[in-house]
């Protein structure tokens, strides 16, 4: 699954006029978050007053989307007029947008059927364009879309989220700090280490998830630190190589625990991705000791990252979130001991099933 192409360098933002003309949008809705429009300069990096078409601006202000924000802005979208959607932001607004093109190629259903696959797509789809602001989601290329119900994590998980264009240039994260430069850059690195060693792996969601671990573990540090742009400019293509992996394999363990620390705690994505990492790597180690053959793919892995040396995979992963600024277990991060049993409980069983050996999850919440 993949988007119809992508283009990925400095610079790709201003064929966006260009690319909607191609797409013969007649009136674009434009989503975009609260901020990072404005921070990441995207009107005059996009050169959005060279649209020869209407525009309309939404802007999504939910940081994690639920099914009732999709579905406002899925109406907003059916009385807007539009025909076609340029989502401009990171994964929460690239996830509205791609929720909204679900529902709008489904009038039929109501938004939470849409959403939920319970009904097929009767209209033919607006055009869609992604253009990350964040370097980790890799949701311009995913047949994924996020939303949360009740705290819960639901994902549409179907074909016609995939944008038809996807844009990523680097200069567009220009304003992200360091913490959120360390996140979504975990995000991505995570991403690559699922897929890698998941089920589902075939040889292209190899060669994709491998590329992006090299280039997050020479590029990352820098990325973060000193805000290089060439440095951002690789971990953007390799969050970009890492959604490709994910679209073919989906993702695991470290994702599947994920969620409920985002919706209870705060702790961004990539961030909560990364602290339930370390107990997972830690798992590992019994699977080793049981021959699952576990070993080759971590051992890759972790020297793709090229992480620090250590004396386990867990130690070596939890010294590299540290050398990012962030702590790298949920006691350091402030999460309440109380609250592990519960966390753990709300895992998203669909992508644990995903995990490459069983994981015992009495053992992980010991290791946390």
């Amino acid at each position: 699954m993949c988007v119809h192409f992508s283009l990925v360098f400095p610079g790709a933002a201003t064929h966006v006029p260009q690319l909607t003309r191609e797409l013969a949008a007649r009136r674009v809705a434009v989503f975009r978050g609260p901020h990072s429009f404005d921070l990441s300069n995207a009107q005059a990096l996009l050169h959005l007053g060279a649209m020869r078409c209407d525009r309309i601006d939404y802007v999504v202000a939910d940081a994690s989307p639920t099914l009732e924000s999709i579905a406002m802005a899925g109406a907003f979208f059916a009385e807007s007029g539009a025909d076609a959607i340029l989502a401009i932001g990171g994964g929460a607004v690239i996830d509205t947008a791609k929720g909204v093109r679900r529902i709008a190629a489904c009038p039929h259903l109501s938004a939470a059927d849409a959403l939920r696959m319970r009904g097929v797509s009767s209209h033919r789809l607006p055009a869609c364009i992604a253009v990350p602001t964040t370097a980790g989601t890799g949701s311009e290329v995913t047949p994924f879309a996020t939303f949360y119900v009740d705290g819960i994590k639901h994902s549409v998980d179907h074909p016609d989220v995939v944008p038809d264009r996807a844009v990523v240039d680097a200069r567009l994260t220009g304003s992200l700090d360091a913490h959120q430069s360390a996140c979504t850059g975990i995000d991505a690195i995570c991403h690559g280490i699922e897929s890698m060693w998941s089920r589902a792996a075939t040889p292209k969601s190899l060669a994709y998830a491998s590329d992006a671990l090299t280039l997050c573990g020479r590029y990352l540090g820098d990325a973060i630190r000193v805000g290089n742009t060439d440095a951002r400019a690789a971990v953007m293509h390799a969050a970009h190589l890492a959604g490709r992996a994910i679209a073919i394999t989906r993702t695991t363990a470290a994702h599947a625990l994920s969620y409920a620390l985002t919706a209870r705690f705060g702790i961004p994505h990539g961030h909560a991705v990364g602290l339930f990492m370390g107990p997972v790597l830690a798992e590992h180690a019994r699977a080793v000791h049981r021959g699952d053959g576990i070993a080759q793919y971590q051992e890759a892995i972790l020297t793709r990252l090229a992480l620090p040396n250590a004396h386990s995979p867990r130690q070596r992963w939890e010294a590299q979130l540290h050398e990012w600024g962030l702590p790298a277990t949920l006691e350091e991060a402030s999460i309440p001991r109380a609250a592990y049993a519960q966390l753990v409980a709300a895992v998203n069983l669909e992508r644990l099933a995903n995990h490459p050996v069983r994981l015992d999850l009495q053992h992980l919440l010991e290791a946390l």
